[in-house]
């Protein structure tokens, strides 16, 4: 049986996810979130793994999947309430509608999922960017620390096709942004 400061000494810290490789950071997110560490604490490190290093696949998997991140995201408490009551948000890649449908990041930006879709022009896929207007308890995370304006739905609605030429000019905007 351990003692309460031998359970401290163990205890993961958001310390020793910023010093763990990308793949490794998932695994102690997962420790952090057993352990029940500080909200915060939490929030930053699962920020870390999902906006920064976007180890998406990782955090699913140690999560046990889809729900279990649903989870992890809401007891990091992601602040909302800065968000509308309801607002469109986009994904954009160079794959099929379905294919965006099944990624977890999109952004309140239409430009910038725009520039997602032409960024890689050596696919022969065509640039696809598709929309959905969500609510704002739909959100389980909000991401910005690369300045995307990501977030993170539980729940995907009605999704719309943006035009080529539409993606075309969004991404030129995009990439000419002060």
């Amino acid at each position: 049986m351990h003692t309460k400061r031998q359970k401290e000494e163990e205890a993961v810290t958001l310390r020793d996810v910023y010093r763990e490789t990308p793949s490794a950071r998932a695994q102690l997110v997962g420790k952090m979130y057993e352990d029940g560490c500080d909200v915060a604490e939490f929030r930053e490190a699962l920020e870390l793994i999902l906006g920064q290093s976007q180890d998406y696949l990782s955090a699913i998997e140690v999560a046990g999947g889809f729900p279990g991140l649903v989870l992890w995201c809401l007891y990091a408490d992601f602040p909302t309430a800065h968000l509308p009551e309801d607002f469109t948000i986009y994904r954009g890649g160079r794959c099929s509608a379905e294919d965006l449908l099944n990624g977890l990041s999109w952004t309140t930006r239409f430009d910038c999922a725009a520039w997602f879709a032409m960024r890689k022009t050596g696919i022969q896929r065509a640039p696809t960017v598709i929309s959905t207007t969500i609510f704002r308890e739909d959100v389980i995370a909000v991401l910005d620390g690369r300045g995307e304006h990501e977030v993170i739905p539980q729940n995907i609605y009605d999704v719309q096709l943006a035009t080529l030429r539409e993606v075309e000019i969004g991404a030129m905007r995009w990439q000419n942004r002060e």
